[in-house]
């Protein structure tokens, strides 16, 4: 009985992250954004909330396209994928963070930056470090 529950896990463990699990055919493509955000003080913005977005070529470079939303880390460290489908290469990709993370919180945004967005890994990498005045 062990052994058909081992081949049973082992099988839903094989198809859980396939494209036909997902759902996800095709799969979108993707860039990552990476980096810290502390407060002009020095600290970590810790719980940010953070934000990327992303222009595809030929249209205007503006922001509130493509967007991905996170949050930093307790140590001000974040990671985003940004991503969209049928996008190549971007435009302009706009990143940035609000601290506290509520209405009255202050904000930061930095780019426009140029990615190239792909399907599969390596995914090309922005490392971006902002600071929010307190």
């Amino acid at each position: 009985m062990k052994l058909v529950g081992c081949v049973i896990v082992l099988l839903v463990v094989g198809t859980a992250c396939t494209e036909i699990a997902c759902g996800c055919t095709p799969r979108l493509n993707q860039a990552i954004v990476w980096g810290q955000v502390t407060i002009d003080s020095g600290g970590p913005a810790s719980r940010a909330a953070m934000f990327a977005e992303a222009t595809p070529t030929g249209a205007s470079c503006v922001q509130n396209t493509l967007t991905a939303w996170g949050r930093a880390d307790s140590l001000g460290r974040f990671r985003l994928a940004v991503f969209g489908p049928g996008v190549s290469d971007s435009g302009c990709v706009f990143v940035g963070a609000l601290f506290p993370p509520t209405q009255a919180g202050k904000d930061t945004v930095l780019g426009p930056f140029k990615m190239r967005f792909a399907p599969d890994a390596p995914f090309d990498s922005l490392n971006v470090d902002l600071v929010i005045p307190h």
